[in-house]
């Protein structure tokens, strides 16, 4: 969805400090986060929230490995 803020991260087309990413899920640090190492994980496939998004996809993002070292 071409106005959409975070498909538009996923596709590159805006920068990001990305932490991880796999085919379905990226991982970036948040430009305005609540607390120190606050990182953001989506699904690459657009989806209004949580509840549009697909078993498949969420499962991606919460198996999306994050190393301490990059937060």
């Amino acid at each position: 969805m071409s106005d959409c803020l975070f498909c538009r991260i996923a596709a590159g087309e805006l920068p990001a400090a990305r932490i991880a990413e796999t085919e379905r899920a990226i991982a970036f640090m948040d430009i305005f986060p609540a607390a120190p190492g606050h990182a953001l994980v989506i699904p690459r496939a657009h989806a209004d929230d949580a509840l549009g998004a697909s078993d498949e996809d969420l499962a991606a993002c919460m198996q999306l490995e994050i190393g301490r070292a990059h937060v």
